[in-house]
């Protein structure tokens, strides 16, 4: 995937992932390169993150950062650690 992975959190009941998209490394990746491939091999159709994932899109540096505050924070908020 044409990601980078700036934070991530396994909670007991759910995940948190916070990616940075990299379309310069994808650009010159075909549709059947990625969405067809990843559907094939998971029995889906349609969007890669359709039905699996809730994303939302942060438009800026501070809003990353906030986010990769919050799931660093999650654990201790949770009561776990």
């Amino acid at each position: 995937m044409g990601i980078d992975l700036l934070a991530s959190l396994v909670m007991g009941n759910h995940d948190h992932l916070v990616l940075r998209l990299r379309p310069d490394v994808v650009a010159a990746w075909s549709e059947a390169e990625v969405s067809r491939r990843a559907n094939a091999e998971d029995g889906c159709t349609g969007h890669f993150w359709e039905k699996r994932f809730t994303s939302v899109a942060l438009l800026d540096a501070a809003a990353s950062l906030a986010c990769m505050v919050y799931v660093d924070l999650n654990p201790l908020r949770a009561g776990v650690v």
